[in-house]
């Protein structure tokens, strides 16, 4: 791609793959991606299993794109961890994954630890409807804020959330998700929102 960056030449090979910008090339990106991957590259590793993992796909690339997705995943690439989340969430009959709410949303919190917006707010609709997870409005409430503060299409859930609670406890959790963004920077957030509710209150 005669870039310098992984990240660079990971999304170059990926419009190859897809034909956008006029770079169709697949092979040529699956190379690249595969070298990438070679190389040590979870991102590489994600883009191009993702690319497998398309209905067009023969079933044996299907497979090694969940492998790929997996491996990504257990390396700690967020989106696809996501991804996997959502495999689990929904199952998946032709990847024979079973549906599985818990296991979603065990990988949709270790993505949202890593503040992917889209992990966020599954993970608090999963408190707020009780799915995978024990069933707290406070959980859903805090992780719904993070998810809707870079993603407003979050917001009818963080609307419906907060009427579970009342508006001191929305006070403490708006705190909360501040609190930790301010200690954490703009895209880390602590494991467990909720839990710093005390560490806000005497901050602010």
């Amino acid at each position: 791609a005669g870039l310098g960056s992984a990240s660079a030449k990971t999304a170059v090979a990926a419009m190859q793959i897809r034909g956008l910008g006029g770079l169709a090339d697949p092979s040529a990106g699956e190379r690249e991606l595969r070298a990438e991957i070679q190389g040590g590259s979870i991102e590489a590793a994600y883009v191009l299993g993702r690319l497998m993992l398309t209905p067009a796909s023969a079933p044996d690339k299907r497979l090694e794109g969940l492998a790929l997705v997996r491996r990504a995943a257990r390396g700690g690439f967020h989106r696809a961890q996501y991804t996997l989340g959502c495999l689990y969430l929904s199952g998946a009959a032709a990847l024979s994954i079973e549906k599985d709410p818990a296991r979603a949303m065990s990988w949709f919190e270790k993505a949202a630890r890593q503040a992917d917006s889209d992990a966020c707010g599954e993970l608090g609709r999963g408190y707020l409807y009780g799915t995978g997870v024990d069933m707290n409005y406070r959980e859903a409430y805090a992780w719904l804020c993070a998810a809707t503060d870079a993603d407003s299409g979050w917001e009818a859930l963080r609307v419906e959330a907060r009427r579970k609670l009342s508006s001191f406890d929305e006070q403490d959790y708006r705190e909360a998700v501040t609190f930790t963004r301010r200690e954490y920077g703009p895209r880390r957030y602590h494991p467990s929102l909720a839990a710093r509710v005390a560490e806000a209150e005497t901050v602010f």
